[in-house]
């Protein structure tokens, strides 16, 4: 984007507020190195999320501040974000944890029963295109069934019961932007998986971790974690307790080098991003076609999806429309993840001028997962943007998707 001189422009937007590439640094959390390279032009800085963070630590009022336009605008000063009706008693669930149980009693507890709800909640998040309210309305009292189980004196099966509890109610708080409650979910699963002493959901939490990192801008802490993560999924294949431990553990490995790819490509480095792609592409081919893990969606699928969803957080829109041409969306057996490649593909189109494009595919979105398009944070201002640009010739249908997502441009 060496169009606007995006460097000399973050460091006039500094010297103007008087504040040091340490303290832009500390606002933002990149390294003070990285913000010396992008006011440098020794870097580049292409994705959406950057530029965003940028504008956000100089307290800019739209990123086009930065860029000049180029290519597009988002106004930071408007909340785009969609609260869910049941995003309170999701938020309550560990906000406001029993502290006690009546007539605890380990024998009493359906254990075998607990697990078979959750599962089904699982396959509900996969294939129901309304996944956050129906696990919603199940997922809470499964929650307070796993720690009932704990209290009652369990064991790791009830402390690993609890921890994929908790996976589900991050996924489910993350999605619906409910970023502060996520990260306090993670960190439950996490203390839950080391209690359970299981290795697979240790490093399954450190997927989580992960995204919580990357969500909060946080990558070079994301890198470390996947480093930690990926250490620890090698300790222990060696050792696995059987082939479906061991699978299990190869793919949460392929899982945390493609969200490693993520926090790199955020970071503006390509190489490394491309070489963790690589990565869990080469674990996803050891482990084959009909591999999909169920907490991740880590599958051969999947890493194709990252592939073009690489390309475009590294502002490649000709590459990533490319990529995702030749994708199979529906292949994926997880309405969620259909939905939001089907959003970044819709993104690469914009970026590239295509609004007839994006428009289109947004609305085949939208016939996957309303609920997931609807609160989408990237979908939400990808559609404002749309309404403010020239007419095209689907505009009504814009208008009316709008509608339909309560957004306003």
């Amino acid at each position: 984007m060496s169009e606007f001189n995006l460097g000399a422009r973050i460091a006039a937007f500094r010297d103007q507020q008087g504040i040091t590439q340490e303290e832009l640094a500390r606002r933002t959390g990149f390294t003070p190195g990285y913000v010396r390279q992008i006011e440098g032009g020794r870097r580049a800085a292409s994705n959406a999320a950057t530029l965003v963070r940028f504008a956000q630590g100089l307290g800019l009022r739209d990123v086009a501040m930065l860029t000049g336009g180029y290519p597009w605008s988002v106004q930071l000063e408007d909340n785009l974000r969609l609260l869910h009706p049941a995003a309170r008693a999701m938020d309550d669930l560990l906000r406001r944890p029993p502290l006690s149980f009546d007539g605890q009693d380990a024998e009493a507890v359906d254990v075998d029963g607990i697990r078979a709800r959750l599962t089904q909640q699982w396959d509900t998040w996969h294939t129901h295109p309304s996944f956050y309210t129906e696990v919603a309305q199940t997922l809470p009292s499964i929650v307070v069934d796993a720690q009932h189980a704990v209290a009652a004196g369990g064991g790791r099966s009830e402390w690993a019961l609890l921890a994929e509890s908790y996976f589900l109610v991050r996924q489910w708080l993350r999605k619906t932007n409910e970023s502060e409650a996520a990260s306090l979910a993670a960190e439950r699963a996490l203390h839950a998986s080391q209690m359970a002493a299981d290795p697979v959901l240790i490093a399954m939490s450190a997927w989580n971790l992960i995204g919580q990192h990357n969500a909060a801008g946080r990558y070079e802490a994301s890198l470390d974690v996947a480093r930690d993560g990926i250490d620890l999924a090698d300790k222990h294949l060696a050792r696995a307790a059987g082939e479906e431990q061991a699978r299990r553990l190869l793919g949460m490995k392929g899982a945390l080098w493609l969200y490693a790819a993520i926090a790199a490509a955020r970071l503006e480095d390509p190489d490394n991003a491309w070489a963790c792609w690589d990565q869990g592409d080469a674990i996803s081919r050891e482990l084959g076609p009909a591999f999909f893990d169920p907490w991740t969606t880590y599958s051969q699928v999947n890493v194709a999806f990252y592939g073009a969803g690489l390309e475009v957080e590294l502002g490649r829109t000709r590459r990533a429309i490319d990529r995702a041409e030749a994708l199979d969306v529906g292949a994926m057996p997880c309405v969620e993840r259909q939905t939001r490649m089907l959003i970044d593909i819709a993104r690469a189109y914009a970026e590239r001028g295509d609004r007839t494009a994006a428009v289109a595919v947004l609305l085949k979105a939208e016939t996957t997962s309303r609920e997931e398009l609807t609160y989408s944070l990237y979908a939400r201002e990808l559609v404002r943007v749309l309404l403010r640009r020239q007419r095209g010739i689907n505009h009504d249908d814009l208008v009316s998707l709008a509608g339909r997502m309560a957004v306003a441009a």
